[in-house]
């Protein structure tokens, strides 16, 4: 695996940004800070305890749902100078670079840097999610994060959209994702329900795909990417129920889980 390295002042010593990100989540899980992780980060740690034990996609982003309402990203960049002092990170700066309106879906965006180079960053949901489940670092925190049928249904709505172009990494995830059994259409329904949010068309997923392949062929930082054919075939199976409105039929006595050695929606009753 090729690691992005962030260099220590003075050019001594190094640190895996991959690594420290993940020190920083066990550094707030053990604060207690009112927050729910999700993004690729809790991906990565969804597919080990999985039995897949590699980082499947670089990041270099936190995301996570922030729970102590709007108004306090001052408190947060409070905690995390904290954080990243205490881990041994002294030279950087932490700023607010977004702060969270309704027009901006009541997102907030804090960024670690170090001079005019940004390190890392926390891309703050003040939405709530109780779509949670306990997850275990290799070292052993517990850290609360985002189910992965969460995490599914806010992949396969992202790409039903034109955001697809700008979110062709979500087309990767739902690939990888894809090699796991146990999704349900229903629990993926409770979330849409939840948020109160449509799918889209897939008409850009359907009919573009020259743009499509573009926008993923451009996806860096991903070690031994699989062929476009190869990820956009599995995700169209994958998302199939979705994109053709066939989830609709899936009622309080009828569901449908997904077979990832099959490739398809198993009904259940």
């Amino acid at each position: 695996m090729q690691l992005i390295i962030i260099m220590s002042k003075g050019g001594g010593g190094s640190v895996d940004y991959m690594d420290f990100m993940y020190r920083v989540i066990e550094e707030m899980a053990r604060l207690k800070i009112p927050v729910v992780f999700k993004g690729a980060l809790v991906l990565n740690q969804a597919l080990k305890d999985r039995g897949m034990p590699y980082n499947f996609r670089q990041t270099k982003d936190i995301d996570l749902n922030w729970l102590a309402g709007e108004g306090r990203e001052n408190d947060l960049i409070e905690i995390i100078e904290g954080i990243v002092y205490n881990l041994g990170l002294c030279d950087v700066t932490v700023v607010c670079d977004r702060k969270a309106s309704k027009e901006l879906d009541r997102s907030a965006r804090i960024v670690v840097k170090r001079g005019g180079t940004n390190l890392f960053s926390l891309d703050i949901s003040l939405r709530e999610n109780p779509f949670v489940v306990e997850y275990k670092t290799p070292n052993g925190v517990i850290f609360l994060g985002s189910s992965l049928d969460k995490i599914f249904a806010d992949k396969v709505r992202a790409i039903s959209s034109k955001a697809i172009f700008r979110r062709a990494k979500d087309l990767y995830d739902l690939y990888i994702m894809s090699m796991l059994d146990g999704y349900s259409i229903k629990a993926t329904l409770e979330v849409y329900a939840f948020e109160d949010k449509s799918l889209g068309d897939f008409d850009s997923f359907i009919s573009r795909l020259d743009d499509l392949k573009y926008a993923y062929d451009r996806l860096e930082e991903i070690i031994n990417k699989p062929f476009f054919n190869d990820v956009y075939a599995r995700v169209r199976d994958f998302c199939l129920p979705f994109i053709t409105g066939d989830y609709i039929k899936c009622t309080r006595m009828v569901d449908g889980v997904w077979n990832s050695q099959a490739s398809m929606w198993i009904e259940t009753y």
